[in-house]
């Protein structure tokens, strides 16, 4: 198959270039025109194409005889209006240049961020059926901006004709960022500031890149039945925040963990939002401060992956505690 890669030159997308031509697919690199991204791969099955995104009709062309696109660009960082640009607007593009190209499939690539945590009880099972964020006003612009392009990706899948496989997945690792693990904040390179209640039931939604990208690979072929199907990928089991911290602390190379603790943590959220509101919301109220996005980031849920697992024949090959045992932390 010809495939349509978006967001190819990204830390995703260098994988699922790999994982695309190891499953003997052509893959139609589109890179923004004028960027300066250097574009290295050694297949002739890679053919690199730069485009205007933002240009329907240009992207419309640069699609034509591709069979389906796997859409993994967007923004993730940046003020409301870059983020909206490049993850909402830009899907929309994709999306138009779609049906004007002909190409009836599309591989979305969502975020666990969508779901409404904060409605969550303490120990419940995530899966796809979770009900989505239903106050995004209360979540970052990253959250809010997933939960558009995750809503156009589900209108897509509903037009005649037309089929889109979403992926929800966790967040990404790999060796040289395996220190991380999203426990926290760096400060610098030197240290690490250790979040959440680390109890030994708050699990870390991680799954390592290389195995996002197989998903992609196998939702690239997947059967027509799976339209409008969405699948949520993270590791299994799921580390738990403790395990991870304690693997950490008893590795001989690590950087400097700083522990901020949990009760304090939350009480100055509590205080923060105290002065927000009494300030008439004129202060801004920092997202480690914030309570919903803390709720989002560390609420004590289980993450089921069952469903790629069973109806995608998704394999992870790599956990994290396993990866942590064999390498030295970056």
């Amino acid at each position: 198959m010809r495939v349509a890669l978006s967001g190819g030159t990204g830390f995703l997308g260098r994988n699922v270039i790999q994982a695309l031509v190891a499953g003997g697919h052509t893959v139609q690199l589109l890179v923004r025109a004028g960027s300066r991204h250097s574009i290295a791969h050694d297949s002739a099955q890679v053919d690199v194409t730069r485009v205007d995104l933002t240009q329907t009709h240009d992207l419309a062309k640069a699609l034509r005889g591709c069979d389906v696109v796997v859409h993994a660009a967007a923004a993730l960082t940046g003020d409301h209006a870059t983020q909206h640009a490049a993850t909402v607007e830009g899907t929309r593009t994709m999306l138009s240049a779609m049906a004007m190209a002909g190409v009836k499939r599309v591989v979305g690539i969502s975020s666990l961020s969508v779901y409404g945590y904060a409605d969550l009880p303490h120990g419940a099972t995530l899966t796809e059926t979770t009900p989505l964020e239903a106050a995004p006003a209360g979540r970052d612009v990253y959250a809010r901006c997933k939960l558009a392009q995750d809503a156009l990706f589900q209108a897509f899948s509903k037009q005649r004709g037309c089929e889109a496989i979403v992926l929800r997945p966790g967040i990404f690792y790999d060796t040289d960022t395996l220190w991380q693990f999203s426990l926290g904040k760096p400060m610098g390179s030197k240290a690490w500031v250790v979040m959440g209640p680390l109890t030994p039931d708050c699990e870390a939604p991680l799954v390592h890149v290389a195995d996002v990208a197989q998903a992609i690979a196998r939702a690239v072929v997947c059967d027509a039945a799976l339209n409008g199907a969405v699948f949520n990928l993270i590791e299994q089991p799921a580390p738990t925040s403790h395990a991870l911290l304690q693997a950490l602390a008893n590795h001989p190379e690590h950087p400097p963990l700083i522990r901020l603790p949990w009760w304090l943590h939350t009480t100055l959220a509590r205080v923060a939002v105290g002065i927000h509101r009494l300030s008439g919301q004129r202060l801004p109220l920092p997202g480690l401060l914030n309570p919903v996005w803390l709720a989002a980031r560390f609420t004590r849920v289980h993450y089921d992956a069952s469903h790629a697992l069973t109806q995608l024949g998704w394999q992870p090959a790599h956990h994290a505690l396993s990866d942590l045992a064999k390498r030295t932390p970056h």
